[in-house]
């Protein structure tokens, strides 16, 4: 028989136990400190991925790291027997692994979703030139915390937009163009590799008021000539 005892932050530690007939059986075992966890995150393709948010052990004795350029992250030796899952803005979250102790942990992000759609006018006519805004993000419940895009601009042109890379969650886009009133979108819900396709948003021109007339102003009074009175001799 053998038996395998691990701790939190330990490496595991497996010994040969003999026979038992019966009765409890003593063993004393000495674990020894576990090593840093390493690890990279990698986007679907196997590329790594800056600025990754890592993190294991949910809840009070939770941990976390930033990926660096090429992906690369560490946590410390008490994350062992943890999961851990990493997340970023432009992919869905990495399936979540188990750490052990003494091996490398590769955490795969999914592919990210992406909304498609139209912008033009009131009569169906494509916008030659108009830019999309995300106005607002709200993650998919019980996903954690990656950030947000909001605020983040781009500019199209005739009539077709797509925004890619978009992790989980609803979003509202706001769309802007020259001589027309900003218009925005429905909430949009973005599944985990999800493509929206058929977004379409209606904006309508700019209503110009006419200028108020000057009002006549009015002619200034001639001054009567009088001629002097004729005296009598």
């Amino acid at each position: 028989e053998r038996l395998t005892v691990w701790a939190r932050g330990f490496e595991a530690s497996t010994l040969a136990v003999g026979a038992v007939d019966s009765g409890a059986v003593q063993r004393t075992v000495r674990l020894r400190a576990g090593r840093r966890v390493h690890g990279v995150v990698v986007d679907p393709a196997g590329n790594g991925v800056a600025a990754a948010r890592v993190s294991a052990c949910p809840g009070k004795e939770a941990e976390a790291a930033i990926s660096d350029a090429s992906g690369a992250f560490q946590l410390p030796a008490t994350v062992i027997g943890c999961s851990v899952t990493a997340d970023h803005p432009r992919f869905s979250s990495a399936r979540a692994l188990r750490i052990g102790d003494g091996r490398d942990l590769v955490l795969r992000l999914g592919a990210g979703g992406a909304i498609e759609g139209t912008a033009v006018d009131e009569r169906g006519k494509p916008l030659s030139l108009f830019s999309v805004t995300i106005a607002s993000f709200e993650a998919q419940e019980g996903a954690p915390d990656v950030g947000t895009r909001a605020g983040e601009l781009g500019n199209h042109r005739r009539g077709s937009f797509s925004i890619e890379d978009l992790a989980p969650g609803t979003y509202v886009l706001q769309v802007s163009a020259d001589g027309m009133v900003d218009a925005a979108s429905r909430p949009i819900e973005v599944g985990r590799g999800r493509v929206v396709r058929g977004v379409q948003i209606v904006m309508t021109a700019v209503e110009i008021e006419d200028a108020p007339e000057a009002a006549e102003e009015p002619a200034p009074a001639e001054a009567e000539e009088r001629e002097p009175a004729e005296r009598s001799e």
